[in-house]
């Protein structure tokens, strides 16, 4: 019986460790990581949310200065990317720094040596988030720049790449673009002072999509 309960205890335990090294791994192959430089690589991509679920993203302090954008206070400063595909036409990005740092995040589309802008924003105070609202193509790959405000020292935070997705079944373009407008607009009513959409519009709504 001990030999038997001895047995037991040494296949729990190797089936325990298993099960570990397993979960390990896979939590390594799904995380995310800033490169030292442009680049469009599977570590340093970006889930896109439908809400602001933040992600892992560092800039060390052995990171160098790779680009230098312009606009948005943007220098020649060391900088850390990442990089996501957008799904949908308007997308949210949040940088969240940890510490008291100041961040400015520009976001790019091409190819690394030939990078354009669509658009950037500098926090504006240190402890401050960098908020930026998009415009995006469906299906476009977009590059993340981050730095600190005239700093090269480390800046650990975390990002959020987010959109509100339209209604099920709308197909059209412009209707999708339409309701999401109406559907931000709406979770905001309390603060936007928004008035309740009519019912008869409601339907009209359902009639078209």
């Amino acid at each position: 019986m001990n030999l038997v309960r001895s047995k037991l205890r040494i296949a729990i335990t190797r089936s325990l460790a298993i099960v570990s090294c397993s979960v390990g791994l896979a939590i390594n192959a799904f995380s995310q990581t800033a490169t030292d430089a442009c680049g469009y690589n599977v570590g340093n991509k970006y889930t896109v949310n439908a809400s602001c679920t933040f992600q892992t993203f560092n800039k060390p302090s052995s990171f160098n200065q790779t680009y230098t954008p312009a606009g948005c206070n943007g220098s020649n400063h060391d900088d850390a990317w990442g990089w996501f595909t957008a799904t949908s036409t308007n997308t949210y990005i949040t940088y969240d720094p940890n510490e008291q740092d100041r961040p400015i995040l520009h976001v790019f589309t091409g190819a690394c040596g030939s990078l354009a802008s669509v658009g950037c924003v500098d926090a504006g105070s240190t402890g401050a988030n960098a908020n930026l609202q998009l415009t995006t193509v469906i299906g476009t790959n977009y590059m993340v720049r981050i730095q600190r405000h005239s700093g090269n020292s480390g800046m650990n935070g975390r990002i959020c790449i987010w959109n509100i997705p339209p209604p099920p079944g709308t197909t059209n373009p412009a209707m999708r673009s339409f309701l999401i407008s109406v559907t931000t607009a709406h979770q905001y009513r309390p603060r936007m002072q928004v008035p309740p959409l009519p019912r008869a519009f409601r339907h009209q709504v359902a009639a078209i999509t």
